[in-house]
């Protein structure tokens, strides 16, 4: 099963995820006027929001230490970011409010944000890996221009869903490159080990 997940993790991690949002949007509609927290707070997802969260940032911790052979500290950061993650899952926000409130929760969302995307410039300038280097570099800048406009909309009582999905979906679209790169060296490393015995 540890294989299964340090081979597959990324994509699972991503499963697992929009497999919990999307079981959510099913059970309690989407209200585009709150985040997506709001799932964390409804009595009838609250359960799921954090069980999910709590499994998706365990399985990608997991998967996180096959990155440390390009930055040695990805796999710390990711369990600490997977740590903030999970108490943000299971602390609600405050709904209705117009602001970005200094809360637990929402202290919560931005240091795992932080902790999650601090890898990927460390990797991007190890340069380790060409390819992951040069998408670690681009994705890096993304998710800081998207995650700040999220702040900045939720500061501004603007609409947030949107620019939170977008975040989070090109976190998701770096973690699919990653693993197909890393899935395809590790055939690689697997024939080479094959060819000198």
């Amino acid at each position: 099963m540890k294989r299964f997940v340090t081979q597959y993790g990324g994509f699972l991690t991503i499963g697992i995820e929009w497999f919990g949002f999307f079981l959510c949007i099913y059970i309690h509609p989407l209200d585009w006027n709150e985040p997506c927290s709001q799932y964390g707070y409804y009595v009838d997802t609250r359960i799921l929001f954090g069980i999910g969260l709590t499994i998706a940032s365990l399985v990608y911790y997991i998967y996180s230490r096959t990155l440390d052979r390009y930055w040695k500290y990805t796999s710390l950061l990711s369990l600490m970011a997977g740590i903030c993650l999970s108490i943000m899952g299971w602390i609600p926000y405050q709904p209705y409010v117009q602001t970005f409130v200094f809360d637990v929760h929402n202290l919560c969302i931005t240091f795992a944000m932080i902790l999650y995307s601090l890898p990927m410039i460390f990797i991007g300038f190890k340069k380790r890996h060409h390819m992951i280097g040069k998408l670690s570099r681009i994705f890096f800048v993304l998710i800081v221009i998207s995650g700040l406009s999220s702040i900045i909309a939720r500061a501004a009582g603007a609409r947030i869903i949107p620019l939170q999905l977008f975040s989070v979906s090109v976190f998701h679209v770096w973690i699919i490159c990653i693993n197909i790169i890393t899935m395809r060296q590790a055939q690689k490393d697997h024939q080479q080990a094959s060819l000198q015995l």
